[in-house]
């Protein structure tokens, strides 16, 4: 009888849990709102989304301090949780010298010299392959060939490059822990590419 009191206890308490992580997703879907960035010049588009961790997406900031590096770039796009992007423009304003956010950043870079995934990774420091954890590893984005590789620095990284024709399309994403948010979201992102 007492152990049929705790079997009934237990399944009861099951479906409690279950119930309120059914509600949180609920709450949680309900808040997204999802955006589109799309560019007809250079083929791509993705969707990200906003709502509960709404994201600052940006198409200018940084580009030039980026182009130095790698002088072919024709677009960088940048998402930075809104809260991150708020306090930074607050430590800027107020002369707090800082590191920048995590951060998810896409690269478009003209393939003007034809270059194969492998040799813009051993030839641009954009890549940051120098710094590779572990080994890279094929995948597809958006239909077409990729490499994805995870690198060190001020903040971890995981990176997604795939050539397409005229164009090398580059995703990274910088975090902390695999925990983040913002490396969930980048995966998230990475389903909805169009190339």
């Amino acid at each position: 009888m007492l152990k049929s009191k705790y079997s009934t206890l237990l399944i009861i308490s099951v479906f409690i849990v279950l119930g309120i992580l059914f509600a949180v997703k609920i709450g949680y879907e309900k808040t997204l709102n999802p955006e589109t960035y799309s560019d007809k010049e250079y083929p791509l588009s993705f969707s990200y989304n906003t709502g509960i961790d709404t994201y600052a997406f940006s198409d200018r900031k940084y580009f030039e301090l980026a182009k130095k590096s790698e002088p072919d770039l024709l677009r960088m796009l940048t998402l930075v949780e809104e809260s991150e992007n708020q306090k930074l423009v607050e430590d800027i304003k107020n002369g707090v010298a800082r590191e920048g956010p995590p951060g998810i950043t896409v690269f478009i870079i003209n393939n003007k010299e034809n270059l194969t995934t492998e040799n813009w990774l051993k030839k641009s420091p954009l890549s940051n392959f120098k710094q590779i954890i572990g080994e890279a590893k094929d995948m597809t984005l958006g239909n077409r060939e990729a490499l994805s590789y995870r690198s060190d620095g001020l903040y971890r990284n995981e990176t997604v490059v795939s050539v397409n024709g005229d164009f090398i399309y580059v995703f990274n994403v910088t975090f902390n822990s695999l925990e983040d948010n913002i490396y969930k979201d980048f995966y998230t992102l990475l389903a909805t590419v169009k190339l």
